[in-house]
């Protein structure tokens, strides 16, 4: 059994989008966990409004918590199934994402599986942003890689948060312990260590198709964010230097890249590392 952890706050626009393609799933032994963050739409009359024996219930928080993240793991903690999937309230997936994704997994004994997205805009409308770098990676659409954990971690990881949306994840649950739940305490870059942490545990795969659709929310990130985002980068990158002994050459080489991404997002101090 696959356990879906939709999160929401004030998305009740895209819900029904999202519920249905939940439902909707050609994988169809899942147990639905809807949380909702304290809305004030009428996202939770949209939530109540679904009847289906799989809707394990609507769970609502009294306060807004302030983290996507703690949605995450208030979730988990009520999951039961083998494999979980958090398919983030704004996003929606293609029918068959779980039954590919899950059927790789278990061929190749993987704790972690994600698919490629296709990238829309808040009304729906494709982008042609690319983040899965296939033709940078020259990578064919339809097929599949499998990394060792890591590879997946040192290989992959180190550089970016490859594994850039939740809603194209499935993971093994019982592959989530205390240092993948501390992570989620950080406010931005929790999942980067999330997922790292999980992939450790075993293989991960990377299905080349674009099964998740991912609404990007142009300009939704504050300045404040973005400053405080970057820091949480630095850390989450120290993490993996002291973890995994980077040498000396990747580490001179990543801290370019994030004095050229601080050059990039234009601000006028010095970028601190």
């Amino acid at each position: 059994m696959i356990s879906v952890i939709i999160p929401n706050y004030n998305y009740s626009r895209y819900l029904r989008e999202r519920i249905d393609s939940v439902l909707g799933q050609t994988y169809s032994d899942i147990e639905v966990i809807m949380l909702d963050d304290c809305s004030t739409d009428n996202s939770v009359e949209i939530m109540k409004s679904y009847d289906d024996p799989r809707i394990v219930g609507v769970f609502l928080n009294e306060h807004n918590s302030g983290s996507p993240f703690e949605q995450w793991r208030r979730g988990l903690e009520k999951a039961m199934g083998e494999y979980v999937w958090i398919a983030e309230a704004d996003d929606s997936a293609d029918i068959h994402f779980l039954e590919e994704t899950v059927k790789t997994m278990e061929k190749e004994k993987a704790v972690l599986g994600f698919a490629a997205s296709v990238m829309v805009t808040a009304e729906g409308c494709s982008l042609a942003k690319d983040y899965d770098h296939w033709k940078r990676r020259r990578i064919v659409e339809g097929g599949y890689s499998v990394y060792s954990g890591r590879q997946f971690a040192v290989g992959m990881q180190y550089w970016r948060n490859c594994v850039y949306n939740a809603s194209g994840v499935v993971f093994r649950r019982d592959a989530v312990g205390e240092d993948e739940l501390k992570a989620l305490d950080m406010r931005y870059s929790g999942d980067w260590l999330f997922w790292t942490g999980i992939g450790l545990k075993g293989n991960v795969v990377e299905l080349h198709r674009r099964l998740n659709r991912f609404r990007f929310h142009d300009g939704s990130v504050t300045h404040k964010g973005a400053y405080e985002g970057f820091l949480e980068d630095i850390e989450v990158v120290g993490i993996f230097n002291e973890r995994f002994n980077i040498n000396p050459f990747k580490r001179c080489f990543r801290k370019m890249k994030f004095r050229r991404r601080w050059k990039r997002m234009g601000f006028d101090s010095l970028c601190p590392v």
